[in-house]
């Protein structure tokens, strides 16, 4: 994390990604965006992630926690205080990841981040119809939403 700036990509930040047609067109503006484009506060993405693998699931605890302990004030200010880690997407690419079932994503990831942190995970399908997975935090400190 440690990232200070907003998400430039084209796409509404005033509010939260909830619906299916949102969240495809954050994972296209995460496609589309420039290879020099940078994660931030509220997104990250992995290219390839093996969601099978102990190591893919902690990549994906990591991206929580740190969603999680971003000051209140300052996640407040993009995505309604909603964080966003996308697998299987990267600008200029979209590779997609296998299909795992979410509740053993989520079963897996809690094994490292424990039961507070607040996230789901989904998966997507975007022009490529490959699953793409993603999962939205809500900083512990507000009202706890999940992206719909």
């Amino acid at each position: 994390m440690g990232h200070t700036r907003s998400v430039p990509l084209p796409i509404d930040t005033a509010r939260a990604i909830r619906t299916r047609a949102d969240m495809h067109a954050l994972v296209e503006a995460v496609r589309d965006a420039a290879g020099s484009e940078s994660e931030t506060d509220a997104l990250e993405w992995k290219r390839e992630l093996d969601l099978t693998t102990k190591a893919g699931l902690a990549t994906i605890a990591k991206a929580v926690l740190g969603f999680s302990n971003r000051d209140a004030a300052m996640a407040a200010r993009v995505f309604e205080g909603c964080a966003y880690f996308l697998a299987g997407v990267s600008p200029k690419r979209l590779d997609g990841v296998s299909y795992v079932d979410g509740a053993k994503v989520e079963a897996g990831v809690r094994v490292y981040t424990g039961a507070e942190p607040q996230w789901r995970a989904l998966t997507t399908s975007s022009l490529t119809e490959r699953q793409c997975w993603w999962s939205a935090s809500k900083h512990p400190v507000r009202a706890i939403t999940s992206a719909q």
